[in-house]
């Protein structure tokens, strides 16, 4: 029989090796994505069924809207919210009251967000709204105010917490999929965003961006069956899983990765910021490399000077190539006097692509970005390249870690 002493000694390596493996799991970025798309694909009809539920409601109350609130839960509301290849009746619920509306809410771990979200969600259930919740099941208060709950597979505190947030956004999609089949199954179908990198598209959104284009619902008479959008979309993220898993991509994260942690190593500042829909929010939350993010979209001309010195480094995360239409990143990044490793889809404009960067990583997505065929304008839906950022980004914080440990 163990002594008092050995006994605790033998709980304290047991609970060392349960910590050890629960930091490996939330540390392998692949095999844990690789985890919830399975996951998803397992488990469409939940996902089916608030969709139809919401299209159902779109078609009684064609005047109401698909709210996803903003500030208090970025970096979701961002990525749903005048997005390429998004819905157009997706808007911030600040200051919109039709009690016939979708609410869209995402909880990344139900210790961090819950506390925050829950009060928002009870809100939306008081006005009337239809509430889906993009959330662990697992941790869930059994009297959450909800009607559908997307269960993203994942445990529900923070060290799933950036998982989560990237299976949340992934069945958000889904859902938009299903949701845009869902009406076609009812003779109509919905305003669809185009990218501002494609022809035609500022004359082709003004229209939709508009009071009443916000709630456009043209006529169809082809329906497309349950499951079919979605399993387009999972399709294509399956090529992104491959993708990310080839020779290239992981020798451009090896060569980033190991910049960043010489970088760190003698004393000098890493910098992260980044133009694009679901990073703005998320470079803020839950990384384990000690870089600094910060803001830089509305104020370029300021934001990297005033945050990066010469010879420090920034991790630059693009969109196509280094710039918007609106802001010239590059110029100012340049002006700055930094180092700067560039994560963007080339441009076929090489004006707009950084030769001079220290190292590049090319995203896996083409302009356009949306990826899922319509057969009615636009012509696509649903976008990757969120999850495509999200998870370079975590790969490269997966692998200075490996390189600083």
């Amino acid at each position: 029989m163990l002594s008092s002493a050995a006994a605790r000694g033998c709980r304290v390596v047991v609970l060392l090796g349960l910590l050890l493996a629960v930091l490996c799991a939330s540390a392998a970025v692949m095999p844990g994505f690789q985890a919830r798309v399975k996951f998803s694909k397992g488990r469409l009809q939940p996902i089916v069924a608030a969709a139809e539920t919401a299209a159902a409601r779109i078609i009684e109350h064609p005047r109401a809207l698909i709210e996803v609130p903003y500030g208090s839960q970025l970096p979701f509301g961002e990525e749903m919210n005048s997005r390429a290849g998004g819905l157009v009746a997706v808007v911030d619920s600040a200051g919109h009251t039709d009690p016939n509306d979708i609410a869209l809410i995402n909880v990344r771990a139900w210790d961090v967000d819950g506390p925050k979200m829950l009060p928002v969600m009870a809100e939306c259930r008081k006005k009337g709204c239809l509430v889906i919740l993009f959330a662990s099941k697992k941790g869930k208060p059994a009297d959450a105010p909800l009607d559908f709950l997307i269960d993203n597979g994942g445990g529900p505190g923070k060290e799933d917490s950036a998982m989560n947030g990237i299976a949340n956004m992934m069945n958000a999609w889904l859902w938009a999929c299903e949701y845009t089949a869902a009406l076609t199954r009812h003779g109509k179908y919905p305003g669809v965003l185009m990218s501002i990198f494609l022809p035609g598209a500022a004359e082709f959104d003004k229209k939709l961006q508009s009071e009443e284009g916000r709630t456009f619902l043209g006529d169809w008479d082809k329906p497309i069956p349950a499951g079919k959008l979605a399993g387009a979309y999972l399709k294509r993220v399956d090529k992104l899983v491959a993708d990310m898993k080839s020779a290239q991509t992981r020798q451009q994260i090896a060569a980033a990765a190991a910049l960043i942690a010489a970088r760190l190593r003698v004393g000098k500042k890493v910098g992260v910021s980044t133009l694009s829909h679901y990073m703005i929010g998320d470079i803020f939350l839950d990384y384990q490399t000690k870089w600094t993010p910060f803001n830089s979209p509305g104020q370029a001309n300021t934001a990297f000077a005033e945050n990066l010195q010469p010879g420090d480094l920034l991790l630059w995360i693009g969109y196509v190539g280094m710039n918007s239409p609106y802001e010239d990143y590059g110029k100012f990044i340049r002006e700055s006097k930094t180092d700067f490793i560039a994560v963007y889809v080339p441009d076929a404009d090489p004006k707009n692509n950084a030769p001079d960067a220290a190292a590049v990583v090319e995203m896996h997505w083409v302009v356009g970005d949306a990826e899922v065929p319509l057969p009615f304008p636009p012509g696509k839906m649903a976008p990757v390249s969120g999850i495509d950022q999200a998870l370079i980004y975590r790969l490269i914080d997966e692998a200075v870690g490996k390189k600083s440990g």
